[in-house]
């Protein structure tokens, strides 16, 4: 297989700045470093082949259920979350 990239400066200076002889063998690095990546299989890109979504979604609320909240230490009520705009509000009304 041949693939032609248009010339480019920018792509010639990373490939040299990092090594590379050539933007060929930058290139080629690029593509063989991607085709043995684990996380970058064809079967792994089909995830939705590998299993029904119904079997998935067994398997996934069950999981979710077991997480623990963010931050169990964190106060998100709505008033600490407005309690700084409320003080001002009340300062305002007070001064009025």
């Amino acid at each position: 297989m041949q693939i032609t990239i248009p010339d480019s400066l920018r792509l010639q200076s990373r490939a040299t700045s990092i090594g590379f002889a050539s933007v060929e063998e930058y290139v080629r690095h690029l593509v063989e470093e991607d085709l043995g990546s684990p996380g970058n299989s064809e079967e792994n890109n089909k995830i939705e082949e590998q299993i029904p979504y119904e079997d998935w979604k067994k398997l996934f609320d069950p999981f979710v259920a077991t997480l623990e909240p963010g931050n169990p230490n964190a106060d998100s009520s709505r008033e600490s979350i407005y309690a700084e705009r409320m003080a001002q509000l009340n300062r305002h009304a007070d001064s009025h």
